[in-house]
């Protein structure tokens, strides 16, 4: 729906609620314990509702007796089906969750950086990065530095060392687990920190998970979930739509598919036989679906492909998976990262690359980069959101699991509310949006090239240098001209043995794109190219190696 008066475009409303998460969850564990929750896609291993249940509540229980609220849990590990037991403890405890992924373990300047950088309490992690990571807690030197070191806990055994198996087996009173009560938490508590999946530099890596995420209204619309579906992502709690797919599966009956690494023949194999509903899988894997003949396998189940939005221009890669994914719907999301919270998604008959339509309770509006004043579809600029809260209230709530229910005086703290919700904020993100509303992402502000009056996507030169057969890896940046303000300049990783000169690849990109965007700053070849957490390239430092 579109306000063309104002140009605003406004998704629809529904009213919110305050409920506890981790109650909701509880519930759902009580009320079907047989339902199966998980499966290990290698091993077949099942765990049922009851056992989530009784783990996570267990290690809730340890928590409480160790340690106090507003603690900062770190989660790294590579087993899936573990994962999620001191991430739901977190919860129902009001503690924050904070996740690394375990490929960053061989680093040890990286793991002292996340040290450093969140300061963890208590870290869950494999026995077999454990040595490393006590290595690099003896460079940061606590002691010296009159700090508390973190506590440690392993995924499996190792002497000497606590491990989650002997928090489990710890003699907690059956009273205790089944009557266990989670802290009640308000809506802007910060839940979970991960690094954000589409961050391009350390300035804007943290993507901080509130409470208000797991029950927002457009949070809920993709994927469409019902009671007995089969869901599937690869990723683990260190990629942000995890957390919040996590608990949405729970609370809605969906048991999940566990897979370790990714490849198209694994995700083929698994849909066949585990009967998926549907994938919600990282853009990144793009790259590695067109290996294998999709019409070997019966994916007829599947019903839903869901892309996130760590890429822009997505276009051309979106068409080729519209071909390959017959009677499947191909859904590209785009959220506003650092809150991990869903503003817009596509819907059928989308154009390929859209972002899709605005989704419930988000309100969105283009303003020029020259006047900052709002403008009509067709015409670029920053992408700005809105979060509009409409809350229920005692008198006219009827959710029974809201704290509103029969209440005597309102739960809601509307002042809390108004920190983020009815106020304008900056996306980070240029874009436009066509006549039916229809938005289109081009580039991040801070990657756009302002040549002459011009702003110009360095992602769609990097897309382009991808296309060629001898480019491994690029980035785009820009260089200070004293006429034309900017010019694009390209750093390039070649194929192991490829042979391209810079000439050629400069005439490659006259050739595929307009004019205004040749590489007048010039074309760079490097042996290595510094990647970020996330895998992105960092290119704050590009330039400098």
């Amino acid at each position: 729906e579109s306000n063309k008066e104002i140009n605003v475009l406004s998704g629809k409303e529904e009213i919110l609620h305050n409920i506890n998460i981790g109650n909701m969850i509880l519930s759902a564990f009580k009320s079907r314990p047989d339902f199966v929750g998980q499966i290990n896609a290698v091993t077949k291993e099942q765990i049922t509702y009851q056992q989530m249940r009784e783990n996570s509540v267990k290690c809730a229980l340890w928590l409480k007796q160790s340690y106090y609220r507003n603690i900062v849990i770190t989660i790294c590990t590579r087993n899936k089906m573990l994962e999620y037991i001191p991430f739901l403890a977190s919860l129902y405890v009001g503690a924050t969750v904070n996740t690394w992924d375990e490929k960053n373990m061989n680093d040890r300047i990286r793991i002292m950086y996340f040290l450093i950088e969140y300061e963890p309490n208590i870290i869950f992690i494999d026995s077999d990065n454990y040595s490393q990571l006590k290595s690099a807690m003896q460079y940061l030197d606590y002691k010296r530095n009159n700090m508390n070191p973190p506590k440690i806990i392993t995924f499996d055994k190792i002497e000497g060392v606590d491990s989650l198996e002997s928090i489990l087996n710890n003699d907690f009173e059956k009273i205790e687990i089944d009557e266990f009560s989670c802290v009640k938490m308000e809506p802007l508590d910060i839940v979970a920190i991960t690094f954000s999946p589409s961050a391009t530099s350390y300035s804007d890596s943290k993507v901080y998970i509130r409470y208000f995420a797991f029950t927002y209204p457009s949070n809920q619309e993709v994927p469409v979930m019902f009671s007995g579906d089969i869901g599937l992502w690869y990723a683990s709690l260190n990629w942000s739509y995890g957390v919040i797919l996590t608990v949405r599966c729970i609370i809605s009956y969906v048991t999940v598919i566990k897979c370790s690494k990714f490849s198209d023949k694994n995700m083929y194999e698994t849909i066949e036989k585990y009967k998926v509903s549907w994938v919600f899988f990282e853009s990144k894997m793009y790259n590695q679906m067109f290996y294998t003949d999709i019409h070997m396998y019966d994916i007829s189940s599947l019903k839903q492909l869901i892309i996130d939005d760590s890429a822009i221009n997505f276009s051309d890669n979106q068409e080729k998976l519209n071909e390959k994914f017959i009677n499947v719907s191909i859904v590209q999301v785009y959220s506003i990262a650092e809150l991990c919270i869903i503003v817009a998604y596509q819907r059928n008959n989308q154009q390929f690359g859209s972002s899709g339509y605005v989704a419930k309770n988000i309100q969105l509006m283009v303003l020029d980069m020259e006047s900052k004043k709002a403008v009509g579809s067709n015409k670029t600029g920053m992408i700005w959101y809105k979060f509009i809260s409409k809350c229920c209230s005692p008198q006219t709530c009827k959710l029974q699991n809201c704290y509103n229910y029969k209440a005597k005086e309102d739960t809601i703290d509307k002042n809390e509310y108004s920190i983020y919700f009815n106020k304008w904020h900056c996306t980070g993100d240029y874009g436009y949006y066509e006549k039916d509303g229809e938005i289109f992402l081009i580039d991040k502000v801070k990657d756009l090239i302002k040549y002459r009056v011009f702003h110009l996507s360095s992602a769609k030169i990097e897309n382009t240098l991808l296309q060629h057969s001898a480019v491994s890896e690029v980035t785009v940046r820009s260089v200070p001209h004293i006429i034309n303000g900017q010019h694009p300049v390209a750093y390039v990783k070649k194929k192991h043995g490829a042979k391209v000169t810079k000439e050629e690849l400069i005439e490659f990109v006259a050739q595929n794109l307009p004019e205004i965007y040749q590489l007048r700053g010039g074309l760079y070849f490097k042996k290595y190219i510094p990647h970020l957490p996330n895998g992105k390239v960092d290119r704050m430092l590009v330039t400098g190696i």
